[in-house]
C-alpha cells in the first residue's frame, strides 16, 4: 500500500518518540534498581546485548526481504513473533513481577489514587508497613504506591475461603498466618516476616486482622510488635481514605459486587514518618487515626462540600419522597419543602439585605426547618436563639452576633414572654402573606434549575462559610457564640452516618430544640440530608404527646437527653415503642442503670453519644469509640505530655467536625485550639482498643488536700445511696480558706436525709475526701435544668455559694 512521504515521516517521528518513551524509564529504573559498584558492568552488558540485537535484526530482515521476499507486513509480523519470546520467557522467569504489574494496572484503572507522604517509604531497605484496613482492595492499592514489591501477611482463614486467589496469593509471595493456629504456627509466620523484612523486603501487615464494620479503626494486635521489635526496620504508618463506601468495603452490605458509585473511584493514601521498631500497638493505632483525621479534614474541604449543595441534590432526586411533619399540622415532600423554602428566602432576602447572620426564634417545628433552610440556600448563617433562656443570655447572643433580623411567628410569641431587644421582628405569617401565583412558579423553577449560587445570590457557598452560629447552654457561665462550617457539619454527619446508618425507611422522632447543637444537627440537616423522614413536635416535656407520635406515625428513632427518655419510658407501654429500632441519647450522661430498665422494658438499649458545641457535635457514639476520621488524644492537664493507656487525663479532639472557632473571641479560641486540637476540658482514659471512657470534667473537679475530687463520681454514690430512679442530687465546689476548696450537695427531697446519705456513702468504701459535710447539703425542690434537658450548673452553683 503507498502512502505519503510525510506521513511515513509522521509515522517514524511516532515510533522514534514510543522507544524513547519506553527505554529512557526503562535505564532510569536500572539505574535506581542496581546497585552502584555494579551500575557499569551491567550497562555494559546490555548495550553489548541491545547492539548485537540490532546486528541480528539487520541480517534477519536481509533475509526475509532479499531471500524470503516478504512483504513488510509479514516481517514486521515475523520480528514481532520473536521479540514476544524473550517477553514470555521474562514472565515465566519472574511470574510475581508480571503479577504485581497486571494487578497494579488493573486497581489503577479501577481506583484514582492520590498519594500523599510517599516520600515516606524507603527506597531500599526491608521497612514494616502498617495500614487500617478499610475493603478487600486494600493491599493491591498499597502495592500501586511503589515499583518494590511488597510481601503481605494474610490471614490463613482467606487463604483456605478464597481457593480461586492462592495462585495470586503465592505469586505475590504472601505470608498466610492466624492466630488459631496456635503459638508455634503464629512464632514461624512472624519469623518468617521479620527475615524476609531484615533481607530487605517490605513487609505489609493490616493490625486490625479484620475489615471494619463501621468505618472506625478496630483493636490494633501486637503481633507486629514482636516481629519489629529490636529490628533495625522501620515501620510505615499509612492510612487509605475513601474505600469506606466501595463495593469491597462493609458499607451498604457485604464486601462483593455491589454497583458502584464512581469509577474510576476516588481514593487517597497517606504514608506517615517513619516510626522506631519499638513503637507499641497502642501507639501506632493512634499515629494512624490521626492520619485519618488528616484526610477527613482534607475531604471536608473539597468543592461543592456544603449544606446547600447536598440537599439540592438530595430534593431533586428524590422530589416526591415525604420527607417532614410536624404536631402542629403541617407536612412536606422534597419538593415542597425545596419550594418553601426558596419562596420564603425570596421574601426575606429583600429584608435582611447584606447582614450576613438571620436569627431565628422558633420551636422544633416543620416551620423551623424551613426557616433554616431559606436562610441557608440563601447564603446567610442562621443563629437559632435559645427561647428558654434567660432574657441576658439571649440579650449577650443578640449582642455578640450583631443580630439586626430575627424570624419568628405570631403564634409563637404569643405563647411565651416576648424579649425586647434592639432588633427587627420577621413574622412567618407576614413574611408567606400574599404569595402570588408569580412568587410561586418563580420558586417552583429556582427549586428545579437553579444553582447554589444562584440562590445564594451569586456568591458561591464555601466549605468554609460560617453555616451556623450556636450559642452554647452556658451551664457554666456566659453563652460562647461557637460558629460551625458547612464542612464542619457535613463531616459530621457522615461520620455518624457510617457508624448508625439512617435511609429512606427509617423515621425520625425529633423533640429536642433545633438552638441546641445535638438538635440543630440530628433533627434537621441528618434526616434531610440523608433523606430520612422526621416528625417535629415542638415541645419534650410533654412524654405523653412524644409517646403518641411515635406509636401513631411509627417511627423508628428517638434522639433525646436522658432526663426526657426517662420521662418518656415512664409514660410509654412496651407497644407504644415496638418500631423503634435505634435510640441515641446526649446532652448529659447516661447512666447505666437508666439503659438497662429501658432495655429491660423495651428491648431496645440506648446508644450514648458525646460531644459538645465545638464539635458540631459529636465525637464518640456508642460504647466510647470515635467516629471516623477523629482522632483522641488523652494528655496530661498541665503539660500536655501523652499519657499511657488506662491513665486518666485531659482529653483533646481532632478532625474536621472541630470548630472554626468563638464569634469574636480569639483569645478563648486560642486557649482551647492548638495545631487543630480541641481542648474539650474533659478527663478520660483511652484503653489500648482505642475506645474512650469519660470520668468526669476538669470543671468538674475540686482540689481538695492538693487532690483531684470528681464531682461526677459523688454525685453516682450519692445517687446509688439515695435509692431513687430520678436524679436528685447535684455537686459543686465552693471556696474553703484552709483547704481551696469544699464540696457542697444541692439534694431534693427524693434524695432522702442528709445524714443517712452520708452513713451510706461510708459504706461503699469511698475515700473519707469524697465524702461532704453535712453543713454543705443544700435542700432545693428540684434540680434546675436547661431547656435542653441538661443540668444547669450555673444556678446550682449560686444556690451553694449563696448559703
Amino acid at each position: 500500500v503507498s502512502a505519503h512521504p510525510i506521513a511515513i515521516g509522521l509515522w517514524i517521528v511516532a515510533i522514534g518518540a514510543s522507544c524513547g518513551m519506553f527505554l529512557v524509564p526503562l535505564n532510569a529504573f536500572l539505574q535506581h534498581r542496581i546497585p552502584a559498584d555494579r551500575r557499569g558492568e551491567v550497562f555494559g552488558a546490555s548495550s553489548f546485548l541491545s547492539f548485537s540485537a540490532m546486528v541480528l535484526a539487520s541480517g534477519w530482515f536481509y533475509v526475509q526481504t532479499n531471500i524470503l521476499n516478504f512483504d513488510a507486513r509479514t516481517c514486521v509480523f515475523t520480528t514481532g513473533l520473536f521479540a514476544a519470546v524473550p517477553a514470555v520467557l521474562a514472565c515465566m522467569r519472574l511470574p510475581n513481577f508480571f503479577t504485581r504489574f497486571c494487578l497494579t494496572r488493573l486497581i489503577r484503572r479501577l481506583y484514582k489514587i492520590r498519594f500523599q507522604g510517599i516520600e515516606n517509604l524507603p527506597r531500599e531497605g526491608g521497612a514494616l508497613l502498617i495500614c487500617n484496613h478499610t475493603a478487600y482492595a486494600d493491599a493491591l492499592i498499597l502495592q500501586a504506591a511503589t515499583q518494590r514489591p511488597v510481601r503481605f501477611l494474610v490471614s490463613r482463614d482467606v487463604f483456605k475461603t478464597w481457593k480461586w486467589c492462592q495462585p495470586i496469593f503465592k505469586l505475590t509471595d504472601c505470608i498466610p498466618i492466624h492466630t488459631s493456629d496456635g503459638p508455634r504456627a503464629l512464632a514461624r509466620s512472624l519469623q518468617e516476616a521479620r527475615a524476609a523484612m531484615e533481607a530487605g523486603a517490605i513487609i505489609a501487615i493490616f493490625p486490625e486482622g479484620e475489615l471494619t464494620k463501621n468505618g472506625s479503626l478496630m483493636k490494633f494486635n501486637k503481633g507486629f510488635e514482636r516481629m519489629v521489635k529490636n529490628s533495625n526496620c522501620p515501620i510505615i504508618p499509612a492510612h487509605i481514605g475513601n474505600l469506606w463506601g466501595s463495593i469491597f468495603s462493609f458499607q451498604r452490605g457485604k464486601p462483593g459486587f455491589k454497583h458502584p458509585r464512581q469509577l474510576p473511584y476516588p481514593v487517597s493514601v497517606r504514608f506517615g514518618p517513619p516510626l522506631p521498631s519499638n513503637t507499641s500497638a497502642a501507639e501506632a493505632r493512634r499515629v494512624i487515626a490521626e492520619l485519618g483525621a488528616a484526610y477527613a479534614t482534607e475531604k471536608s474541604q473539597q468543592p461543592k462540600q456544603t449544606l446547600s449543595h447536598t440537599f439540592l441534590k438530595q430534593a431533586r432526586r428524590r422530589w416526591f419522597h415525604p420527607i417532614a411533619s410536624d404536631t402542629l399540622g403541617g407536612k412536606a415532600s422534597y419538593g415542597k419543602l425545596l419550594i418553601r423554602s426558596i419562596a420564603l428566602a425570596n421574601r426575606i432576602k429583600p429584608c435582611v439585605k447584606n447582614n450576613p447572620c438571620v436569627g431565628v426564634y422558633l420551636p422544633t417545628s416543620l416551620s423551623n426547618a424551613v426557616t433554616n433552610l431559606a436562610i441557608t440556600l440563601s447564603g446567610k448563617t442562621a443563629i437559632n436563639l435559645n427561647w428558654t433562656a434567660s432574657q441576658e443570655a439571649q440579650q449577650s447572643a443578640i449582642q455578640q452576633s450583631c443580630l439586626k433580623y430575627i424570624i419568628t411567628s405570631r403564634r409563637f410569641m404569643k405563647k411565651i414572654d416576648q424579649p425586647n431587644p434592639p432588633v427587627r421582628w420577621l413574622y412567618l405569617e407576614d413574611l408567606l402573606k400574599d404569595l402570588g401565583r408569580f412568587e410561586r412558579f418563580r420558586a417552583l423553577g429556582a427549586a428545579l434549575f437553579s444553582t447554589p449560587k444562584q440562590l445564594a445570590g451569586g456568591r458561591e457557598p464555601q466549605p468554609n462559610d460560617t453555616a451556623a452560629i450556636i450559642f452554647s447552654s452556658g451551664t457554666t457561665g456566659t453563652p460562647k457564640g461557637v460558629m460551625l462550617s458547612h464542612a464542619n457539619l457535613i463531616s459530621n454527619i457522615d461520620a455518624v452516618q457510617s457508624v448508625n446508618r439512617f435511609g429512606n425507611k427509617d423515621s425520625v422522632c425529633a423533640i429536642l430544640p433545633i438552638f441546641h447543637a445535638f438538635g440543630y444537627l440530628a433533627l434537621l440537616w441528618w434526616p434531610l440530608l440523608k433523606g430520612t423522614r422526621v416528625a417535629y413536635h415542638p415541645n419534650p416535656l410533654q412524654a405523653r404527646r412524644v409517646v403518641r407520635l411515635i406509636r401513631e406515625k411509627k417511627l423508628t428513632a428517638l434522639l433525646a437527653t436522658p432526663t426526657f427518655l426517662q420521662n418518656y419510658m415512664r409514660k410509654a407501654s412496651s407497644e407504644d415503642f415496638q418500631t423503634l429500632k435505634t435510640v441515641i441519647t446526649g446532652g448529659e450522661k447516661l447512666h447505666s442503670e437508666l439503659a438497662d430498665a429501658f432495655e429491660e422494658k423495651f428491648s431496645i438499649r440506648p446508644t450514648e453519644g458525646y460531644g459538645c458545641t465545638e464539635l458540631s457535635p459529636v465525637a464518640l457514639l456508642g460504647n466510647g469509640l470515635p467516629l471516623p476520621g477523629i482522632a483522641i488524644r488523652i494528655v496530661d492537664p498541665e503539660t500536655h505530655a501523652t499519657r499511657m493507656d488506662g491513665e486518666d487525663g485531659l482529653m483533646l479532639v481532632k478532625g474536621p467536625n472541630v470548630m472554626q472557632g468563638y464569634l469574636k473571641q480569639p483569645e478563648k479560641t486560642a486557649e482551647v485550639l492548638c495545631d487543630g486540637w480541641y481542648n474539650t476540658g474533659d478527663i478520660a482514659r483511652m484503653s489500648s482498643d482505642g475506645f474512650v471512657t469519660l470520668t468526669g470534667r476538669l470543671s468538674r473537679f475540686s482540689k481538695i488536700a492538693g487532690e483531684m475530687v470528681p464531682h461526677g463520681a459523688i454525685e453516682d454514690a450519692l445517687q446509688l445511696a439515695s435509692e431513687s430512679d430520678e436524679p436528685c442530687v447535684a455537686v459543686v465546689g465552693i471556696s474553703n480558706e484552709p483547704k481551696g476548696e469544699q464540696l457542697a450537695v444541692c439534694y431534693t427531697p427524693e434524695a432522702g436525709d442528709p445524714e443517712s446519705l452520708i452513713a451510706k456513702l461510708r459504706k461503699l468504701d469511698i475515700p473519707n475526701l469524697w465524702i461532704p459535710r453535712v453543713s454543705n447539703f443544700f435542700h432545693i425542690p428540684e434540680l434546675p435544668t436547661l431547656g435542653t434537658g441538661k443540668l444547669d450548673l450555673c444556678a446550682i452553683q449560686n444556690r451553694a455559694n449563696q448559703s
